[in-house]
Formats: structure tokens, C-alpha cells, sequence
């Protein structure tokens, strides 16, 4: 995956290399557009069969170039409310104009049709051949306690992108390409990604919330439900947190988790004693108390009197 956020040259700030390492917050990255030029906005890649008309670099930089601005603006007619009807924003004259452009540039037939929607934006199955993408474009907000919400334009391809080199592709849908839209008013925001078909067949991706004492290394929040994953991949990415914010965190909270999970009251006091003052060491068991608690609200979750204990223990080390 290379850094095309500037084509055909050197950029200066690769925001590829940044959402790779680690998952930045929406004030970050709003930050970065602040402080830099708004051309460095296009993150990802073509998928390698629409190159077959390009053989040079030059070729390749041209072609993309142009196949990202065709993008860009179909996207940008698209641009509406939620509330907005599907005639309002999806004209067929806009969706002739960029499947004949597409046509030109790649040699390969592309077909569009609307295919769902949610709070922050809408989803279009792409066909390009006889493979099958998905182009997720943002909304205008329209809910009043929402206005400023720019939540899913700004932090869900850099999400995307994080997730996608953290986990395999059994967990997650394939990101190629996208461009971000650091604010609500910037009409030209969109992910390009695998379009997964369901099927019957079984999978061993976790489905459904996480065990209590499970050690994972992202909280996926609603990326879970049903409607944000298929066939165990997740593909809603706009509520994915970094669990544990550096290294040491997780070290310890792989040691503990697991011993919390058997109830072995005297391997914790042995962590406890080892960690306790330590990087890392209060915001895990923050973290396991916060998992402790859910047990008030949740009828399901029965804890056994060992891990009572040790619930008691973490909470007077002083967390």
C-alpha cells in the first residue's frame, strides 16, 4: 500500500504511514489538516487490475491521478442530507457521466447502484467487471445535537486503515482507496473498500460482544452488530477504539486478563506486585475495573467469588 496523497512526488506528510502506526483521535486529525495543505487528502490504492492500461510510472501517476478526481466528483454530486431521497442525490445523468469516464480511463465496464445508508453516510455496490466494490460517501448532517458531528468523515478511513494493518482479512474488509473530509462541510469524502457477499458458510471471526475477560487490543464497540460486520469481517469501522494506548499497557493486560479469567487470586497479586507504579499499570486496571462493573447491567455475567477477590485487590492497588 503506497502513499498517493500526493501523486507523482515526494510528500512531505505521509498520512498513510501515521493512521498505519496508530489510531488517531478526530481533534488530531483535524489538527494535522490545519496545519498542512489540503491536497494531502487521497489515502490508499487502485486495485492493481484497473493499471492494465498504464505500463511507466508517469502512466500510472496519470491514471491514477485522473480515476481519483473522476471519484471525487461523482462523489461530491452525491453530497446530501440522510433524510434526502434517493432520486435527490444518486441522478442518473451523474451516475452515466462517471461510469462512461471510468470506461475511458481503465478500458473495464463499471456499473453503480444505491445500496444502503446509515446516520453518517451512504453505500454504493460498485461492479467493475465482474468484481464487486463498495463506495461509502458522507453525509451532510442534519440532527441539531449532530451539527458539528464530523465523527464519521474525519475518523473512519483512518480507522479503516489502522484496522486494516492490525488485523487479517478474515476480520475486516479490504481497504483500497479513499479521500478524507477533515470537516462537515467538505462534500468530497469517501472510502472505497472489498464488498463482502454474505454466505452460510462458518466462520471462526469472533461474532457478537467480546468475553468480559478476553484480551483485545480494540474495542469495537458497535462495529459488532450484526448490521456493521459480515460473515465475521467488520466493515463499519467509525466506532473502533485502540484499547490500551502504548505497548507496555498491553503487555500487562495479556499477563492479567487471562489469570482474571481462571480466578487465580494468587498469580494477579504476583502481577499486581510486579506492575503496580508502572507505565501503563493504572490504565489497565481501569480498564478491568470499567469490564468488573458491567457486571451490574449485564444479568448474564456471573462472577465467581475468586474473581471477586481480585476485583477488591485491583481496586485498593491503586488504580
Amino acid at each position: 500500500m503506497a502513499n498517493i496523497s500526493v501523486l507523482g512526488k515526494q510528500s512531505s506528510l505521509n498520512l498513510l504511514h501515521k493512521f498505519k502506526r496508530r489510531m488517531l483521535s478526530t481533534q488530531e486529525i483535524q489538527g494535522i489538516f490545519k496545519r498542512n495543505p489540503m491536497q494531502n487528502r487521497y489515502l490508499g490504492h487502485l486495485p492493481k487490475d484497473w493499471f492494465e492500461r498504464a505500463k511507466t510510472p508517469s502512466e500510472i501517476s496519470s491514471l491514477t491521478q485522473s480515476i481519483f478526481e473522476t471519484f471525487s466528483n461523482f462523489v461530491k454530486s452525491t453530497f446530501s442530507y440522510a433524510t434526502s431521497s434517493r432520486s435527490s442525490f444518486f441522478k442518473p445523468y451523474h451516475r452515466r457521466k462517471f461510469c462512461k469516464l471510468f470506461n475511458q480511463l481503465t478500458g473495464k465496464k463499471l456499473s453503480i447502484r444505491y445500496f444502503d445508508r446509515g446516520l453518517y453516510s451512504k453505500v454504493f455496490k460498485m461492479k467493475v467487471n465482474d468484481k464487486d466494490y463498495a463506495l461509502k460517501v458522507f453525509h451532510k448532517f442534519y440532527i441539531e445535537n449532530l451539527a458539528k458531528d464530523v465523527h464519521g468523515n474525519v475518523i473512519e478511513i483512518a480507522n479503516e486503515i489502522s484496522y486494516n494493518h492490525a488485523r487479517n482479512s478474515r476480520k475486516r474488509v479490504r481497504f483500497f482507496f479513499g479521500k478524507i473530509a477533515p470537516n462537515e462541510h467538505t462534500p468530497d469524502g469517501f472510502i472505497v473498500s472489498e464488498f463482502v457477499h454474505k454466505t452460510k458458510k462458518k466462520t471462526s471471526c469472533p461474532q457478537g460482544e467480546p468475553s468480559l475477560f478476553e484480551y483485545r487490543r480494540f474495542d469495537t464497540q458497535d462495529a459488532y452488530y450484526d448490521r456493521n460486520n459480515l460473515n465475521g469481517k467488520i466493515f463499519d469501522f467509525g466506532y473502533i477504539l485502540k484499547t490500551f494506548s502504548n505497548k507496555k499497557a498491553e503487555k500487562i493486560a495479556k499477563e492479567m486478563l487471562p489469570l482474571i479469567a481462571k480466578g487465580d487470586v494468587k498469580g494477579v497479586k504476583k502481577l499486581i506486585e510486579q506492575y503496580k507504579g508502572s507505565s501503563g499499570y493504572s490504565e489497565v486496571v481501569e480498564n478491568i475495573i470499567q469490564r468488573f462493573q458491567l457486571e451490574e447491567i449485564r444479568p448474564t455475567i456471573v462472577l465467581s467469588p475468586e474473581q471477586m477477590k481480585i476485583k477488591t485487590l485491583l481496586e485498593k492497588s491503586g488504580a
